[in-house]
């Protein structure tokens, strides 16, 4: 990589009681403690006094502008002696001088996205992580994979910094469509021609007013941007949202000490389209108050939204993170993960399932019941050859295989729904109820227009009042970067360097698992259904 030199980059912070620069957070006190006298420093608060209902224009954080240098190589002078020393931002974010032992920190924003605007710092202990995640894997593990449950250990636990930027907007916005009110609810017809009818009263619906957005967070990480769960579980990361943004503080490189920090790569124009959906989310779900009155739906046709002001800035939000990269014989893998949220607590998993143990889970008492059946079938034909003793032909044999039959179906039914679960595919942030917003300035105007009679839905053709679009896949174009994250341990390394190249389609463990089971169950009913038939030829003969 090119070597960047810059002589304001590198500062050393130190402890204002004694001076050493040895200093790091405790997350057990959440401040910063000198390891030399022990006193601990406060962290100093984001002052963010400009309200969003008065934001005008575009305004956009040092740590948020356009990421133009990707270099990451960057030689910085030690204010305290001159020496100079070079830098790698993607492995650290600090150095030591090794002339006068001072602890050097890059402060100051740099042009690779490696600096943000606001950090907010670990609150949630390893300990209380990994016991909320022991909790998960006790409920998972009866179906995971040996290799996942056996790796769950404290040190294989990762505290990491994920970039995210945060979005304060001040809106106009204009909404119209049609909405539809129930009147009446009826059948027609009898027997099993019956059907239910709706009247419904259908109303043209207009609404203007002042939309405030505040701290709207959306993940400035191409890879984690990518939420299609149909190849990655970035979903679960997703899920853990939203984090405490009001409690951010100023960046300071002695918070990430100890963790690993994954670098932002994307800029705000790869954002503006989601941004706008998930406002648009926001807009959706808080007119359901004011458009109550119809309970059939609403069909809004029209959105209008104009950005008075918008402020940009980033932040490095805190994770905890268990991993675990799932690789297939075909040389495909996906990796699972479970996180907590670092400052909340909130945790969501994903757990690869093992697809042999659920298949002989469904199938082994089946067969076993094959077995018997064809046993009790053996039994009967040499009791009513050799003995006075007549057993009707094909009935205990019949009564085994109806019982492997039924367990296979139930548990097959139960498994594979199961199953389904540990992938936990709709797990996400509620972006549309959990980011703070308000509405001012409300105008209603709903105008009748006709009474509609005989309907055959329960609710309105086309109503996307409660649509959710925020949450789709990035286009496959947007800026990703395989760099390593600054801070990064050897092991999240080798995760995320096995998983940022390409993407191909994975076919999920649980989709084939479903796909396997219903081949299986439907093999193995035919091969019952035959041996019931061998069975009772077998008994006319004899």
């Amino acid at each position: 990589m090119a070597e960047s030199k810059s002589k304001n980059v590198g500062k050393i912070l130190k402890c204002p009681h004694c001076g050493s620069s040895d200093v790091s957070f405790d997350v057990t006190i959440g401040k910063l403690k000198c390891q030399h006298c022990k006193s601990e420093i406060e962290p100093e608060l984001v002052q963010d006094d400009e309200n969003p209902a008065f934001l005008k224009g575009k305004i956009v954080g040092s740590g948020a502008e356009k990421i133009i240098d990707s270099n990451s190589m960057i030689t910085m002078k030690c204010t305290s002696c001159g020496a100079a020393i070079t830098l790698n931002t993607d492995e650290a974010m600090s150095a030591r001088c090794p002339w006068c032992r001072h602890t050097l920190s890059i402060n100051d924003k740099l042009p690779n996205g490696a600096v943000p605007d606001m950090i907010l710092p670990f609150r949630v202990t390893r300990e209380y992580a990994f016991a909320e995640m022991a909790g998960y894997m006790k409920e998972h593990k009866s179906l995971a994979k040996k290799q996942f449950v056996n790796d769950f250990k404290p040190e294989n636990l990762m505290g990491v910094f994920l970039p995210y930027m945060v979005v304060d907007m001040n809106v106009s916005a204009e909404m119209s469509g049609e909405g539809e009110h129930q009147t009446r609810r009826y059948t027609v017809g009898s027997g099993d021609n019956e059907e239910t009818r709706y009247d419904a009263d259908l109303y043209s619906v207009h609404r203007k007013f002042d939309l405030i957005i505040n701290d709207l967070t959306i993940e400035a990480s191409s890879d984690k941007l990518n939420q299609n769960a149909l190849i990655n579980t970035n979903n679960i990361v997703n899920a853990i949202m939203p984090f405490d943004t009001q409690n951010a503080v100023k960046w300071d490189a002695r918070l990430v000490k100890g963790y690993a920090c994954e670098k932002r790569d994307v800029n705000i124009n790869d954002l503006d389209k989601k941004v706008k959906l998930q406002v648009e989310d926001i807009m959706r779900y808080q007119m359901q108050d004011s458009i109550s009155l119809f309970d059939r739906g609403v069909r809004w046709d029209k959105m209008r939204l104009e950005q008075k002001g918008v402020k940009w800035n980033t932040a490095y939000m805190p994770v905890w993170l268990y991993c675990y990269l799932d690789r297939k014989s075909n040389g495909e893998s996906i990796l699972h993960y479970i996180a907590v949220n670092a400052r909340t607590g909130e945790m969501v998993g994903s757990s690869p399932v093992d697809v042999k143990r659920v298949l002989s889970i469904i199938f082994i008492v089946p067969l076993i019941c094959l077995v018997i059946g064809h046993l009790i079938d053996a039994f009967r034909i040499f009791l009513n050859s050799h003995t006075d003793i007549y057993i009707t032909p094909g009935e205990p044999g019949l009564i085994a295989f109806g019982l492997g039959f039924m367990w296979m179906l139930i548990t097959g039914i139960g498994l594979g729904v199961t199953a389904f679960g540990y992938r936990n595919k709709r797990a996400r942030h509620l972006h549309e109820k959990e980011t703070s917003a308000a509405i001012n300035n409300l105008e209603v105007d709903d105008v009748f227009k006709e009474d509609r009679r005989g309907l055959r839905n329960s609710q309105m053709t086309s109503r996307n009042d409660n649509r959710i679009r925020g949450i789709q896949q990035q286009n496959a174009g947007m800026f990703v970067s395989n760099k390593i994250a600054p801070g990064d341990s050897p092991k999240y390394k080798a995760i995320r360097q096995s998983v940022v190249a390409p993407q191909k389609t994975v076919s999920n463990n649980t989709d084939t698992a479903k796909a396997v089971a219903i081949a299986a169950f439907i093999v193995v009913w035919i091969l019952m259904i035959f041996a019931m038939i061998a069975s009772a030829m077998l008994s006319l003969l004899f």
